[in-house]
């Protein structure tokens, strides 16, 4: 895994932090709140597993919420949309397609508001990366492209609505409604060059500590990012 990391380029970051919590009722109000509860979610052993155990470690909440962790999101949106159980952690835009689903469920958390409350490193969840020989043998067809991802970053933003009918067109989601709903949670973002960088390697430092293994047992060097 370190070897691969070595063999690649990030050249941009795409998502900041696209983890809810959903509860079929009203009693979650704080992270506090979970304390004693039983919450599902998914992403067990990677960066979701990693982001909720540094929230509730800062927030001195480790031992006391049980964590249950499903394969898919589809099979917990599944289970919750059903009201088989009444709290879990889902990304977006599963988050919006459940709440589609079943109007009873509520946004009790936002993982990233509750991440920005202990943490300097912003949550990076989405990035861009290319192959060293790709950045290295094709540096214009490279920055044309991360200039129309740029331009494709704004007009998803500012559009939602036309982006939401794009999305079903190519078959990304079943619905355009529910991916024009579910992009403003999704906080796409287009960070390169030095910005990109520190966000990176703050991001990269927590997903470390959590777990080496994580980030392939060794932290990467300045060679790892593309900052041209």
């Amino acid at each position: 895994e370190a070897q691969r990391i070595r063999l690649a380029t990030q050249i941009g970051s795409g998502l900041m932090g696209v983890l809810y919590i959903l509860e079929d009722g009203d009693t979650v109000q704080s992270l506090a709140d979970l304390a004693g509860k039983t919450l599902y979610a998914t992403g067990q052993g990677s960066t979701p597993e990693y982001i909720l155990n540094y929230v509730l470690a800062q927030n001195g909440l480790a031992d006391t919420v049980t964590v249950e962790y499903k394969t898919e999101n589809s099979e917990l949106a599944t289970l919750l949309a059903a009201g088989e159980i009444d709290l879990a952690m889902l990304p977006e835009p599963n988050v919006t397609a459940t709440m589609l689903k079943k109007a009873d469920l509520r946004v009790a958390l936002d993982l990233t508001a509750e991440w920005d409350k202990v943490s300097d490193a912003e949550l990076v969840q989405g990035c861009l990366i290319a192959s060293r020989q790709f950045v290295e043998e094709n540096p214009e067809a490279l920055e044309a492209f991360l200039t129309q991802y740029a331009a494709s970053v704004n007009y998803a933003n500012e559009n939602p609505e036309e982006a939401g009918q794009l999305i079903e067109k190519h078959g990304i989601m079943a619905s355009a409604a529910a991916a024009a709903k579910a992009i403003p949670n999704c906080n796409l973002v287009t960070v390169v060059g030095a910005d990109m960088k520190a966000s990176m390697q703050a991001m990269l430092d927590v997903l470390y500590n959590a777990n080496p293994k994580s980030v392939g047992g060794t932290l990467p060097g300045d060679d790892f990012y593309y900052e041209k």
